[in-house]
């Protein structure tokens, strides 16, 4: 009895990779903003968005809306396609890599904050 596979196509992984890709760019923008409203008062005091969480509210949408944002127009750029998955991962772990840097107290305190 012979048995039947049903056509299968295979979907391109594009808008996959971009969400990866979409994620460590959330998290460099979120290590760039927390080091620059740790350095400049000003910004960091505009970044309150919720007074009951300070500008930990701004930081935290600004990378979210950052990711969305991003997630979307790679998704539609790679939609279609099939990227590699090395450059892919390499690019998203050294974003990370530079958010968790952004986001690490001793990195402040290189630019002159003081706790």
């Amino acid at each position: 009895m012979e048995t039947m596979k049903p056509n299968s196509v295979e979907k391109p992984n594009g808008p996959a990779f971009a969400g990866i890709l979409a994620a460590g760019l959330g998290f460099a923008v979120l290590g760039a903003v927390t080091t620059f409203a740790e350095v400049f008062d000003g910004f960091g005091d505009w970044l309150a968005f919720s007074g009951r969480v300070g500008m930990l509210s701004g930081e935290t949408i600004i990378a979210i809306a950052v990711y969305f944002v991003s997630w979307a127009g790679l998704g539609l750029f790679w939609r279609r396609s099939n990227p590699p998955l090395l450059p892919v991962a390499v690019v998203a772990a050294a974003l990370v890599a530079i958010g968790l840097l952004g986001t690490f107290p001793p990195f402040f305190r290189l630019f002159g904050v003081e706790e």
